[in-house]
C-alpha cells in the first residue's frame, strides 16, 4: 500500500492505559508501537545500568525528568565518549552505533525507534 491508498486511522493513546513491563531489574516500559515509528515511555531507577548494545533501529532519547549517561561507541575505540544527558536534553543515536546507559538519579525517558521492532535493546534473547 503506498502513502496515499486506503483509509487511517488515528489513534489515541493514553499512558494510564498502556501496558507496563519490566523487561530488566530498575526499569518500568510502556510501548506503543506505530506502523514506521515507535515510541516507549521508561521509567528508570537510579543506579539502573545497561551494558552497550546495538540495534538496526535508529533511536533518540528524550530525557523529561531525571540524569543519565549515555556510553557511546565500542569502550577502548576512539570514538568511545561517556554523555551526560539530563532533564530537557535529547540523544540522537544512528542505527548501529554501539551504546549503553547508566542512570544516576530516577529519571524518565522517552525513546523514539524507526523503524518499531518488536524487541529493543533492553530485550533478552
Amino acid at each position: 500500500m503506498s502513502d496515499t491508498e486506503g483509509p487511517r486511522t488515528a489513534t489515541l493513546h493514553d499512558w494510564a492505559n498502556v501496558a507496563t513491563d519490566h523487561p530488566v531489574d530498575h526499569i518500568s516500559r510502556q510501548l506503543v508501537v506505530g506502523e514506521r515509528t515507535m515510541v516507549g515511555r521508561m521509567v528508570v531507577e537510579e543506579g539502573f545500568d545497561f551494558e552497550p548494545h546495538v540495534h538496526h533501529n535508529e533511536q533518540i532519547s528524550i530525557v523529561v525528568e531525571g540524569l543519565l549517561v549515555f556510553r557511546v561507541a565500542d569502550v577502548g575505540s576512539d570514538e568511545f565518549r561517556e554523555v551526560l544527558v539530563s532533564a530537557g536534553q535529547v540523544m540522537e543515536l544512528p542505527p548501529y552505533v554501539p551504546h549503553g546507559v547508566r542512570a544516576l538519579e530516577h529519571s524518565v525517558v522517552f525513546d523514539l525507534f524507526s523503524p518499531p521492532s518488536e524487541k529493543t535493546g533492553l530485550d533478552q534473547d
